[in-house]
């Protein structure tokens, strides 16, 4: 029998949605979205488009009213929490609305019958992963995180150190993992997380700052320790972007795609602005 897997997709917003028999939309910080409804600061045709549309990351055991500090990773914790509620499948998956793999279904498929891991292919940075993390953000953050895996998973230093000074990141916390290898993925991350949430200073951060991007460079570090594992197969895949095209004004219109996905496809209404 051919392994079974479960793709969410992250969403925070209404745009093109992708659902089929492997992508589920799932809503990214949905209690915090609620609390936005119902003080009025959301549009009721989008809280009815993201009702209808998408599962909550706020159900059973969830993070999901912290999502504005881990972003897309509220729908990682979900999952790992609440996984009978996907149906227990062999492997789980991560995309965003904006960002997938650049395949079909039928491949995905077919490469987790060959493979243990599927990440998106890695960004050549033209400088260290470290480099690029202290120019975009506080290194402070980084370092801490590095401590930490220094301090409490001694086996995964030498990776750390390595990946730091290599200029390859695997970004945008997209992934396909078998169920046993996200477990402990999961175990690693949110250790790390909570510990940095609880132990470093953020007093005097912005709502902006606040966001803790230091995850997806921990998370693009856990997938290079996969990668240099002799056990486990890896793989890559391309990434593709959806970016509605600026000075257009949008209208939602239910459409079907040519490979079969379901989505809601904006209709353009092109208008100088």
């Amino acid at each position: 029998m051919a392994p079974t897997v479960k793709l969410l997709v992250s969403y925070h917003k209404p745009s093109v949605l992708l659902q089929n028999e492997i992508m589920m939309p799932i809503h990214a910080g949905r209690s915090e979205y609620i609390k936005k409804f119902t003080s009025g600061n959301i549009a009721q045709d989008e809280y009815d488009w993201m009702m209808a549309n998408t599962i909550g990351d706020d159900s059973g055991e969830n993070i999901s009213h912290v999502n504005h500090e881990f972003n897309e990773l509220t729908t990682v914790y979900w999952a790992w929490k609440n996984y009978e509620k996907l149906e227990t499948p062999d492997y789980i998956g991560f995309m965003h609305y904006r960002r997938q793999f650049n395949c079909t279904p039928d491949v995905i498929q077919a490469m987790i019958c060959n493979y243990d891991v599927i990440a998106a292919d890695p960004l050549d940075l033209d400088m260290t992963v470290y480099e690029q993390y202290k120019k975009s953000h506080k290194i402070s953050e980084l370092d801490f995180c590095i401590s930490l895996i220094c301090r409490d998973y001694p086996v995964l230093y030498p990776y750390a150190q390595a990946f730091f000074k290599q200029n390859l990141l695997n970004a945008y916390n997209i992934f396909i993992m078998k169920k046993e290898l996200f477990f402990d993925y999961c175990q690693f991350l949110f250790a790390i997380a909570f510990q940095f949430v609880k132990d470093f200073d953020r007093s005097d951060y912005s709502a902006k700052e606040s966001r803790m991007f230091v995850l997806e460079r921990v998370t693009a570090l856990y997938l290079y320790y996969l990668s240099q594992q002799d056990q486990i197969k890896y793989a890559t895949l391309p990434v593709t972007f959806l970016e509605p095209p600026r000075n257009i004004f949008y209208r939602f219109q239910e459409c079907v795609r040519d490979n079969g996905i379901k989505y809601t496809a904006r209709r353009l209404v092109k208008k100088l602005l």
